[in-house]
């Protein structure tokens, strides 16, 4: 294989490398745009509903106590997972700079051929490095939002019918085991359920999709 030759395959593997890169420069951004837009919801319903209960709470009956505050639970779950899809990650660009960011630093490379192919060798290695630490961070971001989706698509409906419907069937059963506290116990008992079924559809969900799912290609 002659020079001439290897430096062109080096350009065409840098050009498909680049477009991985800027692939998941795009999937970096839908990632956070899609849970800031569900972040404007999880979290002023949390607020909202938190403050209504505080407010409320005890001119509402005891099924209604528990339902609202198993989904409060849920929402607070919800909304810190979707907050974690956002973090510090970010793409890296795959391009070597000089340390003392000096054009005088990459005089070395324009003395030659032989410098600058050995640049662009470097720069390549750099590309891939850069793609392997995109592919990982993609995949945790997209974890982190899919965990997120499922407690909030799945977990708000099933910690209201769970709350609400247990408190309901004791409520039926046991109409006078309340202790006088119905306030304290439904919330006690709203939190604990929202919690455990957000945590059960996290972990499920988590247990069931592998990172290779998740990441696109």
């Amino acid at each position: 294989m002659t020079k001439d030759t290897r430096a062109a395959r080096i350009a065409d593997l840098r050009a498909e490398f680049q477009r991985l890169i800027d692939f998941h420069a795009v999937s970096f951004r839908d990632i956070d745009d899609k849970a800031k837009y569900w972040l404007t919801i999880t979290l002023p319903a949390f607020v909202a509903l938190a403050g209504y209960l505080y407010q409320n709470g005890t001119q509402m009956g005891f099924p209604l106590i528990v339902a609202g505050y198993a989904l409060a639970a849920n929402l607070f779950v919800s909304t810190f997972l979707l907050s974690s899809a956002l973090g510090s990650r970010r793409v890296e660009s795959g391009i070597l700079t000089p340390v003392n960011h000096d054009f005088l630093g990459v005089e070395y490379f324009l003395a030659s051929a032989a410098n600058w192919q050995s640049l662009q060798e470097d720069q390549t290695a750099e590309m891939l490095r850069a793609i392997r630490n995109n592919e990982v961070r993609n995949a945790e971001k997209s974890r982190w939002l899919q965990l997120g989706e499922a407690s909030l698509f799945r977990g708000a409906p099933a910690a209201i019918c769970v709350g609400g419907g247990c408190a309901f069937a004791y409520t039926t059963a046991c109409p006078s085991g309340l202790g006088g506290i119905p306030i304290v116990t439904g919330t006690v008992a709203g939190i604990g359920v929202g919690l455990a079924v957000s945590a059960a559809l996290v972990a499920f969900t988590h247990g069931t999709t592998s990172s290779g799912d998740i990441t696109e290609k």
